[in-house]
């Protein structure tokens, strides 16, 4: 029976390339000609190679994140068929994708807004100004916000009350 040929440098470099390609060990195994399992061996035995297949599958989750924004934003050509002829294709994007990208983004930083800190939580405050330049404390945005509506609340019930005693003296 011949023996197999050994772990040797091209081989170690083809598993790695076909790891990092598809992120699929028992696939890059298999293009390397080793089974999966005589792979993880060899690799709890050299830490050198544990890094590089670390290295590898890092590149591939890259590949595949850049796939997965590819297909969510710019979306994929589908044809469409009528009488078993090809008429024109449409482009279809993946809005679940796309919700699953930003879910796993989100839970990397935390829920963190850019520049918080990972993990620190609380609520998030939006304010809106239509007019007129910022106030300087959003305390006093409410507050100002506040008087306001209840100064137009007083005006309104003080021209009802004005109009309705005009009426009755008339």
């Amino acid at each position: 029976m011949a023996r197999q040929p050994g772990w040797t440098s091209r081989r170690r470099a083809v598993f790695l390339q076909a790891l990092a390609c598809k992120g699929n060990v028992t696939w890059a195994a298999r293009q390397a000609g080793f089974s999966r399992s005589r792979l993880y061996e060899l690799r709890k035995a050299d830490p050198e190679l544990a890094r590089q297949w670390d290295e590898a599958l890092a590149e591939s989750r890259e590949l595949l994140e850049a796939e997965a924004v590819r297909r969510a934003v710019e979306g994929t050509e589908e044809p469409y068929f009528y009488q078993g002829e090809q008429r024109g294709s449409t482009r279809k994007y993946s809005d679940q994708l796309l919700m699953f990208l930003l879910k796993e983004r989100h839970a990397e930083t935390g829920g963190a807004e850019e520049g918080e800190a990972p993990g620190s939580g609380g609520p998030v405050v939006f304010e809106l100004h239509l007019a007129g330049p910022p106030p300087q404390d959003s305390n006093q945005a409410l507050e100002s916000n506040a008087e306001q509506g209840l100064n137009q609340d007083s005006n309104q019930g003080n021209q009802e009350v004005g109009s309705k005693a005009e009426k009755e003296t008339k």
